[in-house]
């Protein structure tokens, strides 16, 4: 993801700062990495359950906020794989999770969820050239349009010019011709012009 584009610690208006918020056209794509890994020693699959579920809420509660950018949805990265099948195998933590809009990621998962933002990145960034190509392209096709008309022009001027010195040019051989004959004249012939 371009750096630009990819923002830590990111804080809303409102003061809450997501561990990372990605911008996308369509607004921030939010990520939450704050759960805290949970001794599996001390805690049972009920306490890790419920500090999931709070955790759920809070990230709904705190991230996602259209009104200031982000999208509907934001991401919940489980640093431990034990603690993300836990959750993807609940039922009842899925149907929270997708009701709140909170979809969990881990360690394994989250690089796909990456790749999958960056080939949209590209993907729009591959339509955003395409326009700007077919938009020169119609420029070209415009320019290359209002070259032809002025080269018509040009070359009927072109023509016009060189039918015009043809005839120049045979308005000069005929002034010639009449020049040619005058000298050609004798004494007597001009005296008879003169009477």
């Amino acid at each position: 993801i371009p750096k630009h584009l990819l923002h830590y610690q990111y804080q809303f208006a409102s003061g809450e700062t997501v561990d990372a918020a990605i911008e996308t056209d369509a607004g921030l794509i939010v990520i939450d990495a704050k759960f805290p890994l949970p001794d599996q020693s001390k805690n049972s699959a009920g306490q890790i359950k419920q500090k999931l579920k709070k955790h759920l809420h809070e990230i709904a509660r705190k991230y996602i906020k259209p009104e200031e950018g982000s999208l509907n949805f934001a991401l919940m990265y489980l640093p431990a794989e034990s603690v993300y099948h836990q959750l993807i195998n609940s039922a009842e933590l899925i149907k929270l999770s997708h009701k709140l809009r909170v979809y969990p990621v881990s360690p394994s998962t989250l690089y796909s969820h990456l790749q999958i933002i960056l080939l949209s990145y590209q993907g729009q960034q591959l339509q955003s050239r395409t326009r700007q190509l077919i938009k020169t392209i119609n420029q070209l096709q415009n320019h290359t349009q209002l070259w032809q008309t002025r080269w018509q022009v040009f070359k009927n001027h072109w023509q016009n010019a060189g039918k015009k010195l043809q005839e120049v040019d045979q308005s000069q051989q005929q002034i010639l011709q009449d020049i040619d004959q005058l000298n050609q004249l004798d004494d007597k012939q001009l005296r008879s012009l003169e009477t």
